[in-house]
């Protein structure tokens, strides 16, 4: 005895279409695949070449970039914004008490003031850094801060670090006061031979 199944014609008709479309299907999902990675590759070409064109304006611009700086340095304008002089350690000092005057001044209280070795950038220039510690109000580094960025000649904070020593793992006990903030700093600037 055997068991055939019979489906009527318009389901046999039904699971014809539905195979026929499985390999359509899979043909269609890769070509849209294909036509979608190369639309994005011509979208990242674009881009590149957009950038590319702004980069090259950008190089034949240094020229007068370089003629500008230069009218600017003749002119004396740029006169005070990098400390001056023949010797490195003697302009480290100076930066040294600039920036001792702008913590005190600012309302902090300088704790350690240590001047590093200048690095030599060239024969004409150097890289000046003083490490300063102290204490001070959160309103007083604010204005700290203020002064530093204003200061003349031009200073870099290169590190700010602020220790809370009211912060959750100081202590358990209430304080009567709370204490300043501990604050250090790695101020940069430059030196250059007149």
């Amino acid at each position: 005895m055997s068991a055939e199944l019979q489906l009527s014609q318009p389901l046999q008709r039904g699971f014809a279409l539905f195979l026929l479309l499985i390999p359509i299907t899979a043909a269609g999902l890769f070509i849209y695949g294909q036509v979608s990675a190369y639309l994005q590759h011509q979208e990242r070409i674009s881009l590149l070449t957009r950038e590319m064109s702004a980069l090259q304006g950008l190089t034949q611009g240094v020229p007068i970039w370089q003629a500008e700086l230069a009218k600017l340095g003749a002119a004396g304008i740029a006169d005070g914004l990098l400390f001056n002089g023949a010797n490195a350690n003697a302009a480290s000092g100076d930066l040294q008490r600039q920036v001792t005057t702008i913590v005190t001044s600012g309302g902090g209280t300088v704790t350690r003031n240590v001047i590093l070795t200048p690095e030599a950038l060239s024969k004409d220039k150097d890289k000046l850094s003083v490490a300063v510690s102290f204490a001070a109000e959160a309103p007083s580094l604010v204005r700290i801060l203020h002064g530093l960025e204003v200061a003349r000649p031009l200073l870099r904070v290169a590190r700010l670090t602020v220790h809370n020593p009211d912060g959750e793992a100081a202590i358990t006990t209430p304080l009567t006061a709370p204490n300043k903030l501990q604050i250090d700093l790695l101020i940069t600037s430059y030196r250059v031979t007149p």
